[in-house]
């Protein structure tokens, strides 16, 4: 099983569509397309971060946990945590700082 196929099959294995996913795991909607349907390959702290939720699903403990807080463009994720985008076609990637995203 390759990593589109465990993000596809965490996402409904928690009962996730692709929007509810983007949300509760602070990232975008478009990249778990991407990702699911192989167009990107998430790679570095994407990678990194979509295993610990698959590791956490599989444990029974990812899907709509609490998350950091904060305003600014980072979404729900907690301080250092990667949000956004990150694959092998492109894009860049972004770490939220527990009030504002910074690009890496």
């Amino acid at each position: 099983m390759d990593i589109a196929d465990k993000i596809k099959a965490t996402r409904e294995q928690l009962n996730l569509s692709q929007s509810q996913a983007a949300k509760a795991w602070g990232i975008s909607i478009r990249n778990i397309q991407n990702w699911e349907q192989r167009e990107r390959t998430p790679r570095g702290p994407a990678l990194k971060y979509l295993e610990s939720i698959i590791g956490r699903a599989g444990q029974g403990k990812a899907g709509r946990a609490k998350r950091g807080g904060g305003s600014g463009g980072g979404g729900n994720a907690p301080a250092g945590e990667p949000v956004g985008n990150g694959g092998e076609k492109g894009g860049g990637f972004i770490v939220h700082s527990g009030g504002n995203a910074r690009g890496i």
